[in-house]
């Protein structure tokens, strides 16, 4: 499947209509659609946010982040998770060590290295003073291609446990031989870039229960996304930032595959 600009705007509108249908852009309503589309690119926040989550990076490993990105999002109590979707899954980057945070904020989640945090999601006002004390990541580093990356990730969602015995053979994610494969555009992405992307990919997959776990996810850095040899189980579609005025494929999730398949995309 070439992902074509048709294709790119469907899937734009597949996600509008998923998080926020109230708002579905309609031809008698083009001021109102133009908001929508910022709001589902990530360009701007929603007409009527009023609820995100925040991010403090001490320092960036791109697997650790992933994993507990994808932690962070299962917890979220199902009032919350809603309301974040609404917001587009509304994240703030801000620049700082978790551990001077300790005991000042409410930390909601912080990554074993203790070198990320995560709050919320809620309310704007519940973390205005955080937002107003550090500073905005600036990630400004290309993030450029490199060799895949694995990622274990854990239960996601409610349900059993895995089979005893099933880690000894499949790692900690207690599932041998399962895995998903995230793709993920980098030619001229920074780091920045890539967070924000990764993000509204992977949490709205959690919150949407497209991604459970466990599985073992596979990470390539590709130069660009063009074409899919199957329907994604998830794919991030923003401006291309070569041409604001067209879309690019961003990032791509797949389904599970089992180890020895080759995954629906390239």
């Amino acid at each position: 499947m070439r992902l074509s600009q048709t294709v790119l705007r469907a899937e734009l509108e597949l996600r509008v209509r998923a998080l926020r249908p109230d708002l579905a852009p309609s031809p008698t309503a083009p001021c109102q659609a133009g908001e929508v589309w910022s709001s589902a690119l990530g360009s701007q926040p929603p007409p009527d946010a009023r609820t995100s989550a925040v991010v403090v990076l001490r320092s960036f490993d791109l697997p650790t982040w992933i994993r507990e990105t994808c932690v962070f999002a299962a917890r979220a109590s199902p009032e919350r998770a809603a309301d974040w979707l609404r917001s587009f899954t509304r994240t703030v980057f801000l620049a700082g060590n978790p551990d001077n945070l300790r005991g000042r904020f409410r930390l909601d989640h912080v990554a074993p290295d203790g070198n990320v945090a995560w709050v919320g999601p809620g309310p704007d006002e519940e973390t205005a003073t955080l937002r107003r004390l550090l500073r905005t990541f600036d990630g400004e580093r290309v993030l450029g291609a490199g060799p895949a990356l694995t990622v274990d990730l854990p239960r996601l969602a409610p349900g059993p446990p895995p089979p005893a015995g099933a880690a000894a053979h499949g790692g900690p994610t207690g599932a041998p031989g399962h895995r998903r494969d995230l793709y993920l555009a980098v030619a001229g992405t920074t780091v920045a870039r890539a967070l924000v992307t990764i993000n509204h990919l992977l949490v709205e997959a959690v919150l949407h229960d497209e991604l459970t776990g466990p599985c073992r996810l596979r990470i390539h850095r590709v130069p660009r996304l063009v074409g899919l040899r199957a329907a994604p189980a998830a794919l991030r579609v923003g401006a291309d930032q070569s041409n604001p005025d067209r879309l690019q494929a961003l990032a791509c999730l797949t389904t599970e595959v089992h180890d020895g398949q080759s995954a629906p995309t390239r």
